[in-house]
C-alpha cells in the first residue's frame, strides 16, 4: 500500500491496534471494532490495498468478500 493511501485510510481509523496492523498491510475485522473502522478495513481489502484480513471464525464464514489469488 502506498504511503498516501495508508495515511488517508489511517485518518479514519480510531482503533490503535488496527492502525498499527494496517501499516504492515494487515487488516483485522471483528465485532469489537467500530463501524467506521470495519468499513475502512472492508474497503481496503476489496480494493486489494491490504494483503491479509484477519477475522474471527464466525465472521469468516459470513463475510461476503471474494478471496483473491494474487500472482
Amino acid at each position: 500500500m502506498s504511503e498516501s493511501t495508508l495515511q488517508s485510510a489511517l485518518v479514519h481509523v480510531s482503533d490503535p491496534n488496527l492502525k498499527n496492523m494496517l501499516s504492515f498491510g494487515i487488516g483485522m475485522h471483528h465485532a469489537g471494532l467500530g463501524t467506521r473502522d470495519r468499513q475502512v478495513v472492508e474497503k481496503l481489502f476489496l480494493e486489494l490495498k491490504i494483503q491479509v484480513l484477519v477475522c474471527t471464525s464466525t465472521l469468516a464464514w459470513g463475510v461476503n468478500f471474494p478471496a483473491v489469488r494474487r500472482h
